[in-house]
C-alpha cells in the first residue's frame, strides 16, 4: 500500500482493509486444522460474552429504553449483514402500515399499561413494534427495497440532509445532557416513532392509488378524531378516559405525573370548555386539525371522484369545528395561515396550467375579499379577536413565554452547539406553570435551542422549508392527482411549522 501523503484517504482505506483480510486469511490457513474448526466457535463465544456484558452493564446504568436501543442496534447490524432473502413480507408491511396509521390516529397514547420504572406499554407501541420488526426484515432481505429507499431519499437533498442531520444532533446532545438516560430514551423514541414510520411511508406510497388510499384513510381517521371532540365539548366530559378501568387509571396517575396532570387538569378558559378529544391537551387537538385541513382542501378541490370531493369538504369542515371546540388560538392561527397558503397556491396553479381561464381572476378576487373580511372580523369583533389573538388569559401565556426565554437564554449561550440534552428542556429552563408539578417550555424553538442547540434548529427548519418548497413545486408544475395532493402536503407542513 502506498504511503505517499497525496494518496487520498478514501483510496488508502480499501487497500488497508485488503491487507488486513490477506493477513487474516494467511494466519487462518497456517493454523492447525483443529484450531481452524474451533476459531469460529471461539469468535462467536467471545462476541456473545462481550455483548452480554455490555447489555448487562447498560441494564444497570441506563433506563429500559436505552438498554433496548443497544439490543436493537445489534439486531440491526445482524440484519444488515444478512444476505438477500428469496422472499420478504412486502404485503405484510403494507397492511401493518395502514393498521398502525389507524391505531396511531384513533387510539389515545395513554391507553397503556405501566410497570414501575418501565416506559408505557401502549397499544400504539405494540402495533408499531410489529411494523418495525417486519420492515427491518424487508430492508435487510431485499437490496431492491434498499435501493428504492435510497433513490427516494436522494430526490430532495434538503429534506434528507435536514431530517438525518436533525436526528444526529439529537444523538450528539446525549453527550452533553443533564440526564443521559432520559435523552437516550428520547432519542430511541424519536427513531422508533418518527423515523421508522417515515421510511415506511416512503416505501409504501409508491403509486397515485397508494397515495389516495393513504389520504382517504387519514381523512376518515381525522373525521373520527375531530367529531369525538364535539360531545366532550357539549357535555364537558372526557369520554376517552372512561374506557380505562379505574384501578389502571389510578396506577397510571400514581406512576406518571404527566398522566396525573391530564386527569386532574382544568379544561376551562375564559368560561369556555376546551375539548382535547383523544389528545392530552387542547392545543395538540387543534394543531392536528389545522394540519389535516389542507388535505381536505386538496381532496375537495382536486378529487377525481365526487365521493373524494365530498370527503374533502367534510374533512375541512370537521377540522374547523374541531378547532372551535378546542378553543386554541394556536389552532386558529395555523388554520388561517395554511388556508391562505392553499388558496394562493390554488389560484397560482390555475393561472399557470390554464392561463385562458377566468378561475385565477375570480379566485384572486374572492381570496382577497375573504381574507379582508376575516381580518376585519378579528379586528372589530371582540369575541373573534379573543379567540384568535387572545384576551387577558392569553396575555398571561405570552408573558410566561417571555419569562421562559429570559430563563432559557443563559443556557443557550452556555452551549449553543449541542445543548443540554434532548427531552430535558423543561428541567433545564426550570419554569413551572402555576399549579404544575412538572417544568415546561411552551416554545418549540426555545426547547430546541436549549435541548439540542442552534445546528439542530437550522437542520429542522431546513427539512421543513425543503419539504414545503418541494410540495409547492410539484403542485404548480404537475397536472396529475399526485401533484394536486403535493399542494395539500405543503400547506399541512406550513400549518405544522
Amino acid at each position: 500500500m502506498s504511503n505517499h501523503p497525496i494518496v487520498p484517504l478514501r483510496r488508502r482505506l480499501p487497500d488497508l482493509a485488503a491487507e488486513v483480510r490477506s493477513l487474516a486469511s494467511k494466519s487462518f490457513r497456517s493454523a492447525p486444522r483443529w484450531g481452524r474448526g474451533a476459531l469460529p466457535v471461539v469468535a462467536w463465544a467471545v462476541a456473545a460474552i462481550l455483548f452480554g456484558g455490555i447489555v448487562g452493564f447498560a441494564a444497570i446504568i441506563l433506563p429500559p429504553t436505552g438498554t433496548f436501543g443497544i439490543v436493537a442496534v445489534a439486531g440491526l447490524i445482524l440484519l444488515w449483514v444478512t444476505p438477500d432473502l428469496p422472499a420478504v413480507p412486502l404485503k405484510s408491511v403494507r397492511v401493518l402500515f395502514f393498521l398502525v396509521l389507524v391505531v396511531d390516529l384513533c387510539v389515545p397514547n395513554y391507553y397503556a399499561y405501566q410497570v414501575g420504572g418501565l416506559p408505557w406499554i401502549s397499544i400504539r407501541r405494540l402495533f408499531t413494534f410489529c411494523l418495525i420488526v417486519v420492515f427491518a426484515i424487508v430492508i435487510a432481505g431485499s437490496s431492491e427495497v434498499r435501493g428504492r429507499l435510497s433513490d427516494s431519499l436522494s430526490a430532495s437533498k434538503a429534506i434528507t440532509i435536514g431530517a438525518i442531520g436533525y436526528l444526529i444532533t439529537i444523538f450528539l446532545s446525549t453527550f452533553t445532557s443533564i440526564n443521559f438516560g432520559a435523552t437516550l430514551s428520547g432519542f430511541m423514541e424519536v427513531v422508533l416513532s418518527w423515523y421508522v414510520p417515515l421510511f415506511v411511508i416512503i416505501y409504501v406510497l409508491r403509486t397515485e392509488e397508494d397515495l389516495f388510499i393513504f389520504i382517504r384513510t387519514l381523512g376518515w381517521c381525522a373525521l373520527f378524531v375531530a367529531l369525538a371532540g364535539v360531545p366532550e365539548f357539549v357535555f364537558h366530559h372526557r369520554f376517552f378516559l372512561d374506557v380505562i378501568p379505574g384501578s389502571l387509571r389510578e396506577s397510571l396517575a400514581e406512576n406518571n405525573p404527566a398522566f396525573a396532570m391530564l386527569v386532574n387538569s382544568n379544561p376551562m378558559r375564559n368560561g369556555q370548555y376546551r375539548a382535547s378529544s383523544l389528545f392530552a391537551v387542547s392545543l395538540s387537538f387543534a394543531e392536528f386539525a389545522a394540519i389535516v385541513a389542507p388535505f381536505g382542501y386538496a381532496l375537495w378541490a382536486h378529487g377525481g371522484k365526487q365521493s373524494d370531493r365530498i370527503l374533502g369538504f367534510v374533512i375541512a369542515l370537521s377540522c374547523i369545528i374541531a378547532i372551535f371546540v378546542s378553543g386554541s388560538r394556536g389552532g386558529y392561527v395555523s388554520l388561517l395561515v395554511a388556508t391562505a397558503a392553499f388558496i394562493a397556491l390554488y389560484v397560482a396553479r390555475a393561472w399557470l396550467l390554464g392561463r385562458h381561464s377566468l378561475v385565477p381572476a375570480m379566485g384572486g378576487v374572492l381570496f382577497a375579499s375573504a381574507f379582508a373580511t376575516v381580518v376585519l372580523l378579528i379586528s372589530l369583533w371582540t369575541r373573534a379577536h379573543n379567540m384568535v389573538l387572545g384576551g387577558g388569559a392569553e396575555q398571561m401565556s405570552d408573558d410566561a413565554r417571555k419569562i421562559q426565554w429570559a430563563m432559557g437564554w443563559p443556557h443557550i449561550v452556555a452551549n449553543p452547539f449541542t445543548g443540554h440534552g434532548f427531552d430535558n428542556g423543561g428541567y433545564v429552563v426550570g419554569y413551572f406553570a402555576p399549579g404544575s408539578l412538572i417544568p415546561s417550555v411552551d416554545s418549540g424553538v426555545l426547547a430546541m435551542l436549549v435541548e439540542t442547540g442552534a445546528p439542530s434548529l437550522f437542520l429542522f427548519y431546513l427539512a421543513i422549508v425543503g419539504a414545503i418548497l418541494f410540495g409547492v413545486r410539484e403542485y404548480l408544475t404537475d397536472r396529475s392527482p399526485r401533484g394536486a395532493i403535493a399542494g395539500g402536503i405543503a400547506c399541512a407542513i406550513v400549518a405544522f411549522g
